[in-house]
């Protein structure tokens, strides 16, 4: 949308043929190549529109983690944070407790496999969820 370049990596695997021979589904993975984390490991959503998959890739040992996503009110949470709101105004503003806001941001830490919150909002909005 700012004019600017994003890189991508897509990977596609055959996942089933009809009985001509003919690709009846694949599976294409697109990503940015700015998911890569020290750690040598990379996020992946896959989205039909109405649900969506998260997974983590390790590129050393070659292993897929399924991911749990995070819930409605987790991404909520996430959005005001990422606007810069102070976290006891976004707990007020949610009509929740301070501590429960912090279960939260725990939880989604946890389900993304991250250690930060700014680590978490990239690739949340890397993912296309905020």
């Amino acid at each position: 949308p700012d004019g600017g370049y994003i890189r991508l990596l897509q990977h596609g695997s055959v996942l089933k043929h009809d009985e001509d021979g003919n690709i009846a589904a694949q599976l294409i993975l697109v990503s940015g190549a700015t998911n890569h984390k020290s750690d040598k490991s990379m996020h992946l959503r896959l989205t039909n529109g109405k649900e969506n998959r998260l997974y983590e890739y390790n590129l050393e040992e070659k292993k897929l983690i399924t991911l749990e996503c995070p819930s409605k009110r987790e991404l909520e949470v996430f959005q005001y944070i990422s606007k810069g709101d102070e976290r006891a105004e976004i707990a007020e503003k949610l009509g929740i407790s301070f501590d429960t806001l912090k279960k939260h941001c725990q939880h989604v830490l946890q389900k993304l496999r991250v250690k930060s919150s700014l680590e978490a909002i990239s690739l949340l909005k890397m993912m296309g969820l905020l």
